[in-house]
């Protein structure tokens, strides 16, 4: 009987999600990729196990009639890395919808996939490297240049000791009901080129509550992207980045046939309004509490108008533009982590999008009440 009942505790416990964010860099600008000590901190502080960094996208050439990489990111620096020694990653491509629109079967059904093992590996190898070198510039600089020390073999010693370098790819693409059977048909073929690998997808909500509309990808599991849920462009939007209400109207869904993890955000923007028409978006690094206090009134919690003109960058704003403020609130990030591991308790991983220091730090508290719900 003892045995019996130790038997079902056992059973019904679930395995702790690993803590993991994307890092979603996206530019040429070597600083960007940098992390000093205080990230280095942070990471472990936060216990950080796994990145899903995005490699490339992927869009359509409308010049050349194929697809072709675009903003794919280089990794040769050794500063090019947020990953430590004993850190896993997982390589993601996000590959745009307008691709499976205009992309040939032949494309779908062999083509991509092949160029894409290539580029996934290239880049695979740039970032061990990459680990490799950061390892052994941060020896260096702890016990000092020495011309008799054997630099390459130390590099190669890390190497050795890392884990497989990833057992997981994940494919970002919003899909449609119109592009689902190229899409799917590319996703079957790479996972012929990577038959050792988990293959991935992200899901949006409006595909995790239609699957009957949308379709259900033919892969390993799904990572399921709990935001941007609401319409940008309309200006009643309360917030369309993060909206608790929106989240529960879709976590209504019925049993989703993959296995899902979870995406929360923890990014915001300002949505820029003219006469209740999109202008664009400003970031935060864009704006300060001096030119918010100088050139805007608030209106309603999260709106401001402009009382001046103004440039904000290349953005030229005007007397009477609305800025509609929008960033996760962080008691409403929590209470959806309850509602969501109570609706997938079975979630590998619980991931933050996306890797920024300053924004991590600012919801710091919350990252890890949310982790403990896991």
């Amino acid at each position: 009987m003892l045995f019996l009942t130790v038997l079902l505790l056992l059973s019904c416990k679930h395995k702790k999600a690993e803590y993991s964010f994307y890092y979603w860099k996206n530019t040429n600008n070597y600083s960007d990729y940098f992390t000093n000590k205080k990230e280095d901190s942070l990471i472990v502080k936060l216990g950080v196990q796994h990145f899903y960094i995005k490699f490339m996208d992927v869009d359509w050439s409308e010049h050349l009639k194929i697809p072709v990489p675009a903003n794919s990111n280089n990794y040769e620096s050794a500063i090019f890395t947020p990953l430590t020694v004993t850190q896993t990653y997982t390589p993601v491509i996000f590959i745009t919808n307008r691709t499976f629109e205009r992309i040939d079967s032949v494309w779908c059904n062999d083509s991509l996939a092949v160029k894409l093992k290539r580029k996934i590996n290239e880049t695979s190898s740039e970032i061990e490297n990459a680990i490799a070198e950061n390892k052994m510039y941060r020896y260096r600089d702890s016990v000092g240049y020495s011309p008799n020390f054997d630099y390459d073999a130390f590099r190669d010693s890390v190497r050795k000791t890392r884990p497989v370098p990833y057992n997981e790819i994940q494919i970002d693409c919003d899909w449609t009901a119109s592009t689902r059977d190229k899409y799917f048909a590319f996703l079957r073929s790479l996972k012929k080129q990577f038959p050792d690998k988990i293959i991935s997808v992200t899901i949006r909500l409006y595909p995790y509550k239609y699957p009957d509309k949308i379709g259900v990808p033919p892969v390993d599991k799904g990572m399921l992207m709990c935001y941007n849920l609401g319409a940008i462009n309309n200006p009643e939007t309360k917030n369309s980045i993060f909206d608790l209400h929106e989240l529960k109207a879709y976590l209504n869904a019925k049993h989703y046939k993959l296995p899902l993890d979870i995406a929360l955000p923890i990014f915001g923007w300002y949505v820029w309004f003219r006469d209740n028409q999109v202008k664009g978006l400003i970031y935060q690094s864009q704006l300060n509490e001096n030119i918010i206090r100088h050139n805007f009134d608030s209106i309603v919690p999260h709106r401001f108008q402009m009382n001046k003109d103004f440039v904000i960058d290349n953005n030229y704003l005007r007397e009477g533009d609305i800025l509609r403020e929008e960033f996760p609130d962080k008691e409403e990030l929590i209470t959806a982590a309850t509602l969501l591991h109570n609706k997938f308790p079975n979630a590998q991983h619980i991931t933050f999008f996306d890797w920024d220091y300053k924004r991590v730090k600012e919801y710091e508290n919350t990252i890890q009440k949310i982790y403990t719900v896991f």
